[in-house]
């Protein structure tokens, strides 16, 4: 009995892919593997569960309860729960109720956990947005919180291969992690699927340019269109955005749930033009800002992501109401990255222009390099 929990202990361990194996000693059980310790610094060292190998049981929480501790941490923690002299009243079910309570308390904790007054609204827009996710739970909140749970209500709630499905998996995923080890969380990515945005097509510059003379002289929305046009930001960059000299311009980088910093966005002109932006920037006189139009920087402290998303949706919805544009914002965002390419701009430096990764960059245009790619193959031929 007492090698063939070893093998089983093992199995645990080697599906999870932790380096580490399993030891006995008169039957008292180990973690044998390189961890982190406290100073930062690689040490090799035996883990005492504290528990007997014939009792399987205990032996598997506690390696549970030890990676988990240690991934959250990040080191070697100087005592386990299992070495806490604590007094335990009353063994509490880790019910979907009370994973959820223990999901917005690591939030927090993992933001440094802000005083009320410290609380950014964009932090508790996102956590807002994970709630909207965590609500799809709540008819089983007095149910046993469980991988299996997860996967039935993801599985429930979301179709194959969408992008509800991959925000589904990627924060029930979270959520689990505080509870369970990454072996017991792998059927989570496997019914994640793959997410193919929409292929980005290429849009008429002759219409494009016709549909933005038509709201350039708005005081509130027509500048902000025509920099969005040119310059690839996105929506909520154009407040803060500032035209230089030299094809450039100064903003702040808004990614998503990532620290603000400055960028500078390149001017992408017309494919007619060999992409030179001279004829949009003195077409749209880009240089002289509106006085009524919205500023924003990192310094003058008038960014609020509750009060920013408000003035984009007002933005939007003005588009709309005019039908004054047969495309939206972030489809001239998308238009300036497709330009981009077959402007054979270096992709590190539109990725940089835009404010996104490398890797969020192929596979939003994809598609483009590809077709491109095989005009080019054709051509030789």
């Amino acid at each position: 009995m007492s090698s063939e929990n070893v093998y089983r202990l093992n199995q645990i361990l080697d599906s999870a892919n932790y380096k580490a194996s399993i030891r006995t000693k008169r039957d008292a059980v180990y973690i044998r593997g390189t961890f982190i310790g406290a100073d930062g610094k690689k040490v090799r060292k035996e883990i005492a569960l504290n528990a007997k190998i014939y009792d399987f049981t205990t032996c598997r929480d506690r390696i549970r309860d030890f990676y988990l501790e240690y991934e959250k941490k990040g080191h070697l923690p100087k005592l386990f729960s299992w070495n806490k002299n604590l007094e335990v009243k009353e063994v509490r079910k880790n019910t979907v109720e009370y994973g959820i309570e223990k999901f917005k308390e690591d939030y927090w904790e993992s933001k440094g956990n802000p005083s009320e007054e410290e609380k950014t609204s964009e932090s508790k827009r996102t956590l807002i947005s994970y709630n909207d996710q965590l609500r799809k739970l709540e008819k089983y909140n007095d149910l046993e919180l469980t991988p299996e749970l997860l996967r039935t209500v993801i599985e429930e709630k979301s179709s194959p291969n969408t992008k509800p499905r991959q925000d589904m998996c990627k924060i029930f995923k979270r959520l689990g992690k505080l509870f369970f080890i990454e072996s017991d969380l792998k059927d989570l990515d496997k019914i994640r699927g793959k997410y193919i945005p929409k292929k980005r097509t290429r849009l008429d510059d002759d219409v494009m340019v016709e549909e933005i003379d038509k709201i350039i002289e708005h005081k509130k929305y027509g500048w902000l269109t025509a920099v969005v046009f040119i310059y690839g930001c996105r929506p909520n960059e154009a407040f803060s955005l500032i035209p230089q000299k030299d094809g450039i311009a100064k903003a702040v980088n808004c990614p998503k749930a990532e620290e603000k910093m400055v960028k500078f966005p390149i001017a992408l002109g017309l494919e007619k033009d060999d992409y030179k932006p001279e004829f949009l920037i003195q077409r749209w006189d880009v240089f002289n800002r509106p006085k009524d139009c919205f500023y924003w920087d990192l310094d003058n402290g008038l960014y609020d992501s509750n009060e920013m998303k408000k003035k984009v949706e007002a933005w939007t919805k003005w588009l709309a109401k005019n039908r004054t544009l047969k495309f939206g914002l972030v489809d001239m965002r998308h238009y300036w990255g497709i330009r981009s390419i077959h402007a054979n701009m270096e992709i590190r430096i539109a990725c940089k222009s835009l404010g996104h990764s490398q890797a969020i960059h192929m596979k939003t245009y994809n598609s483009t390099y590809e077709e491109i790619d095989a005009i080019k193959g054709a051509k030789k031929l």
